[in-house]
């Protein structure tokens, strides 16, 4: 699964450019809490995070994340998805919930293995 596809499914927008769209998918992970994202977060981990920041991009980018996804259409503030764009890094937002948001990932993960 790419990034691109996770628009599809979550029935989402994505907030910065369309390059990074084609980032592989192998997990997601929800977590507001960045010392935890720290720790146990991983390359090509979709993100699922409220409180989106410089520094939530700076952490996925150390990580080698593939993308962060912002529930419930929570705004986020213009520099910060100009920061994300200045470094092609994709972040989703849909109006899903985070329990609905990795419900349906694992659900697309599950159908197709």
């Amino acid at each position: 699964m790419v990034v691109n596809d996770l628009i599809t499914i979550l029935k989402g927008r994505c907030l910065t450019s369309e390059s990074g769209l084609n980032r592989e998918i192998q997990y997601v992970f929800c977590c507001d809490c960045k010392k935890v994202v720290k720790e146990k977060g991983s390359q090509d981990y979709a993100w699922v995070n409220s409180d989106v920041d410089k520094s939530s991009i700076d952490l996925a980018l150390e990580k080698s994340m593939s993308c962060i996804i912002i529930p419930y259409d929570l705004p986020i503030d213009d520099n910060v998805v100009n920061y994300a764009i200045s470094f092609s890094f994709p972040i989703i937002s849909t109006a899903y919930s985070s329990y609905k948001i990795c419900s349906k990932i694992y659900e697309a993960f599950k159908e197709r293995t």
